[in-house]
């Protein structure tokens, strides 16, 4: 027999022939306690019932002993879905049981939100081994740090300190190298007295990182370009690096890279850069250590406009010194200067040519910004009349005047002494000291610059200026000839001859004369500016 008992009752409640006492069902008139009972209802079980087989008689139905820690079913991972579920007649004990676990749980998720909760959704296995599992996989090296360079399990991450880090160097001193992708760590210097290329090759040749940068330093004479290889383009690549300056390329695509010289804010300039010329310059090119060059060579005053700021090559010759008169002593050489990597700014610059000295006169000054080759001395006249020879190289004395006066230092050199009557010295030059009593001038000097120019007097392959004049003669001893470098003769009376004057443009002083036959005068200077082509 099967019967049906609600979960509640009221005490005295009547069911079916059984009477609720509070604590269990009994029949009426009898008091029996249960033999058998079912916890699964049968397919037509209400909710809120208990369903009891009884065979046998089961006058009385202990509810507190069938909920009982022994005899309950357990819900796992189990659901009740919707709202106002309510669970009726539970016992205290068991209420307390469920209490205490729920509070165990809650202490295990404390402090996790439902985000963090959700993180977790598809792990199957511990989430060590499932990380490990990427750091495995070399195909995940797009995605995921890989093996490589790991220790042991884990990838190993290095600080670099960017503030302290040290690069060691590779040293090249030939005129040609071709970069590695080792240089990439390092800075590649070059101690080369001539020109010299670093090449940069394509990316189908080397394995360059994206933002490679290359350092380079140059610490030799010769000036240090960069180049592209087969398909690389280098921005910048005019630029170039003088000694003791240094400079980066960097990598900006597959096979562009872009030059960045450090050369005090200002780096070589190109012809490009020059806009404007007055005076009449005369131009040319050249290649010197497989660079190509330009040059202007004023030889009257002018001005150069440059559109940028930057580096030149310039050459500069103060005018020459008038040679004395009377047994006078030969006009001292205008003063040389030369500077490489010499800055010019950007607008105009004025070219101010120094003339040559008159007869007995001192030569002009060449002045270029603050450049300045000082004009030759003058060379002294017989008699006493004029000792006034200093100069960028002092004039060469007269016979009577036999203490010669001092050059500039750096730019000249003394004239010679008069000696004996009317045997007037040598002018000096920018290379050397005038001949004493109708001695030679001074000779004067030849450089990288006046040579690719052709500018001043040729001799055995080389250019020189400012040489000084040479002394007058008035005995079978001869006169003084003028210095290598533009320098005049001296006039010579025992096999006439007249005084000559320093060649133009030279700087060379003019020859010393006789009583019968004058001084001349000397050259004017001159200012030669290369660029790079």
């Amino acid at each position: 027999m099967a019967t049906i008992f609600p979960l509640s009752a009221s005490v005295g409640q009547i069911y079916q022939g059984y009477s609720y006492n509070g604590t269990a069902w009994e029949i009426i008139g009898e008091d029996w306690k249960p033999n058998t009972y079912s916890p699964t209802p049968p397919d037509y079980a209400e909710a809120g019932f208990i369903w009891i087989d009884s065979d046998e008689d089961v006058p009385e139905i202990d509810v507190a002993s069938f909920v009982t820690a022994s005899n309950y079913v357990v819900l796992t991972n189990k659901t009740i879905n919707g709202s106002n579920n309510t669970l009726s007649n539970i016992p205290q004990n068991a209420i307390t049981d469920l209490s205490t676990t729920l509070s165990s749980k809650q202490d295990v998720v404390s402090g996790v939100s439902n985000t963090e909760i959700g993180y977790l959704d598809g792990v199957t296995s511990g989430i060590q081994s499932q990380l490990d599992s990427k750091l495995s996989s070399n195909s995940a090296s797009t995605t995921y740090l890989t093996q490589a360079s790991a220790s042991s399990t884990y990838a190993t991450v290095s600080y670099v300190d960017t503030q302290t880090a040290e690069f060691s160097q590779n040293n090249q001193n030939g005129t040609s190298y071709t970069f590695v992708l080792a240089d990439a760590d390092k800075i590649v210097t070059s101690s080369a007295s001539a020109a010299v290329t670093f090449t940069i090759p394509p990316s189908a040749s080397v394995a360059w990182v994206d933002n490679t940068i290359l350092r380079v330093a140059n610490y030799g004479l010769g000036t240090l370009s960069i180049a592209g290889g087969s398909g690389v383009t280098v921005t910048n690549a005019s630029s170039t690096l003088s000694q003791y300056q240094s400079g980066v390329i960097v990598r900006t695509s597959q096979n562009a890279w872009t030059f960045i010289p450090f050369a005090g804010g200002a780096s070589p300039l190109s012809d490009s850069s020059v806009t404007g010329t007055t005076g009449s310059p005369t131009t040319g090119t050249f290649t010197s250590g497989g660079v190509n060059y330009k040059f202007y060579r004023f030889t009257g005053t002018g001005t150069i406009t440059l559109s940028k700021a930057g580096l030149v090559d310039i050459l500069l010759v103060g005018g020459g010194g008038g040679g004395g008169n009377v047994y006078g002593g030969g006009g001292g050489a205008g003063g040389h200067v030369y500077k490489t990597d010499y800055y010019l700014p950007s607008g105009s610059t004025t070219i101010t040519i120094g003339a040559g000295g008159s007869v007995n006169g001192r030569g002009g000054d060449t002045i270029v910004t603050s450049l300045v080759a000082v004009g030759g001395g003058n060379g002294c006249t017989g008699g006493g009349a004029s000792v006034t020879n200093f100069g960028g190289s002092s004039g060469g004395n007269s016979d009577t005047s036999p203490n010669a006066g001092s050059g500039v230092a750096g730019q000249g050199y003394q004239g010679g002494w008069g000696a004996g009557y009317g045997r007037g010295g040598g002018g000096g030059g920018a290379g050397g000291i005038g001949g004493d009593g109708s001695g030679p001038g001074g000779t004067g000097v030849y450089t990288a610059l006046s040579n690719s120019s052709q500018t001043g007097q040729l001799s055995s392959g080389n250019y020189y200026l400012a040489g000084g004049g040479g002394g007058n003669g008035n005995d079978s001893l001869g006169t003084g000839a003028g210095g290598l470098g533009g320098g005049g003769q001296g006039a010579w009376d025992w096999n006439p001859q007249a005084s000559v004057a320093g060649t133009a443009n030279t700087g060379g002083g003019g020859g010393g004369g006789t009583d019968a036959r004058g001084g001349s005068a000397g050259g004017s200077g001159v200012v030669v500016i290369r660029v790079k082509a």
